[in-house]
């Protein structure tokens, strides 16, 4: 008998849905999502009392792929799934179940759902307020203005995206056509925004360098290098700056700092590192967390967060309350991935530095799929999937 072929998008739209609403797993959902492009429009990633997944690319594979992998905290299984939409290109975060996405050849920034494929183009990387002028083409495309040196420099839209921009969140999910993102850039860590339809990034001037931001209702945090935290009011377009609240002075040596919400409160994270001088890579030693108290701009630090989840790297950070931990998950844990890419400035390598920190006993686990010398690229990132 001769084999007939089927080709699964011509299945009609009332069967497809049929078959959608009786798979109630999310892995299940995500598996029906790349059957292809018309069965990936239908599916409907929930997006509440969920563990959030680990974007992985194809590491172990010595070319440059759009094959990336979705790791399920819940059974440890790796889901393949493909993003030509990102391939040889950085992360710069993830937010409201969007990965930031920047091309290491050209200024483009796009925001991409890695499960329905949308994207939405944000302001390029020569529309921020340090660049001067852009000529694609030249080897040096890009000429910008130094804040840390105070001068004018020539570079790449390359070394741009890799040092020059760190990090990108958002106030909403882009399908909510209301949305403002937020960038952390140049070398002194300024900060920028944008809101839809803006085709320019406008500086937010106000003297300080950043280590993270988060959005909280209408509401810009920043935790600075200064040890002090900015709140910004966004519920007009241009951000103006609230209060501004110091934190404790003290010898906290190397570390990058995050800021999460979690059951309401707004908890600064700060991630003690030490060098590895032998491997040029750095290591996580432990983590420091404390809450903010805004009514007297007081700080207090925790030994545990009500037994919850935080996960903190690239992405825009967040947490899952202990509520809507699955059955025989121990809370107070902190996952995390690296924040560094290749190489930085100051010679240190990236994309090795990954685990969980396990607040009650104090100790540090390496995720076993990442404990190897090599290297990953990009670092892999935290997302909240969901499908709008």
């Amino acid at each position: 008998m001769k084999k007939t072929s089927r080709c699964w998008s011509n299945l009609l739209p009332e069967l497809l849905e049929i078959i959608e609403d009786e798979i109630v797993v999310c892995t299940d959902k995500l598996r029906f999502s790349c059957v292809c492009k018309i069965w990936q429009s239908m599916a409907e990633i929930p997006n509440h009392n969920e563990i959030p997944w680990l974007v992985v690319p194809n590491y172990k594979s010595n070319t440059v792929s759009s094959s990336y992998g979705l790791l399920n905290l819940l059974n440890n299984k790796v889901y393949n799934i493909d993003l030509e939409e990102a391939k040889g290109k950085l992360f710069k975060g993830s937010s409201h179940g969007c990965l930031v996405v920047v091309d290491r050849i050209s200024t483009t920034i796009n925001l991409i759902n890695p499960i329905t494929k949308a994207q939405v183009q944000l302001p390029p990387r020569h529309k921020f307020p340090d660049v001067i002028r852009y000529q694609p083409g030249e080897d040096e495309d890009l000429t910008y203005w130094d804040f840390r040196g105070q001068k004018i420099l020539t570079g790449s839209t390359s070394d741009a995206n890799y040092y020059r921009l760190h990090r990108v969140i958002l106030s909403s999910n882009p399908s909510s056509n209301n949305y403002i993102a937020a960038s952390i850039y140049d070398r002194d860590s300024k900060l920028a925004f944008c809101g839809m339809g803006d085709t320019e990034w406008i500086n937010i001037d106000d003297g300080t360098n950043y280590g993270d931001i988060i959005f909280h209702k209408d509401e810009l945090y920043g935790f600075s290098s200064g040890m002090s935290l900015s709140i910004f009011d966004v519920s007009s377009w241009i951000p103006k700056l609230k209060e501004v609240i110091p934190f404790p002075k003290g010898r906290y040596g190397y570390f990058w700092s995050y800021l999460v919400e979690h059951s309401g409160q707004i908890l600064l994270i700060l991630r003690r590192l030490k060098r590895d001088e032998t491997q040029q890579r750095q290591i996580t030693r432990y983590f420091n967390v404390y809450k903010l108290h805004r009514s007297d701009k007081s700080w207090s630090e925790l030994s545990e967060i009500g037994g919850g989840l935080v996960f903190v790297g690239l992405n825009s950070s967040f947490s899952v309350s202990s509520v809507n931990l699955p059955s025989g998950w121990r809370g107070n844990k902190i996952y995390f991935t690296d924040n560094l890419f290749d190489f930085l400035e100051e010679d240190v390598r990236g994309g090795y530095d990954f685990g969980i920190y396990d607040m009650v006993e104090k100790d540090i686990y390496r995720f076993e799929d990442y404990t190897s010398n090599q290297s990953i690229w990009p670092p892999p990132v935290w997302i909240m999937l969901n499908s709008s």
